[in-house]
């Protein structure tokens, strides 16, 4: 909280898969608050899954978590959905692109 509050931009790292978690982050009152949504088949994520080596999410938990992400709604004008199949700095870039129009 105390960093929300400092002068300047600050990036959190969450899933915030429910609108219930973004509504609690959006209640810090005088912050302005913007989500991100790497949208990502579940293909491709599968593949970026398996992929990986020693990691603490196994391919298994997937579907648990794809059946939890509660999609934003219309009137969530604070989410802005980002493809995120393609390479790290494409994706990094859309995303930062994103921020600066909002």
């Amino acid at each position: 909280a105390t960093a929300l509050r400092a002068p300047g931009s600050v990036v959190v790292a969450c899933s915030a898969l429910k609108r219930s978690y973004r509504d609690q982050l959006r209640g810090n009152d005088g912050v302005e608050i913007s989500f991100i949504l790497l949208d990502v088949p579940r293909p491709v994520l599968v593949r970026r899954i398996e992929a990986r080596t020693e990691h603490f999410m196994p391919p298994r938990l997937l579907d648990d978590q794809l059946a939890t992400l509660e999609r934003p709604g219309a009137d969530e004008s604070d989410v802005v959905l980002v493809l995120a199949t393609g390479p790290l700095d494409a994706v990094t870039q859309a995303a930062a692109a994103s921020l600066e129009v909002n």
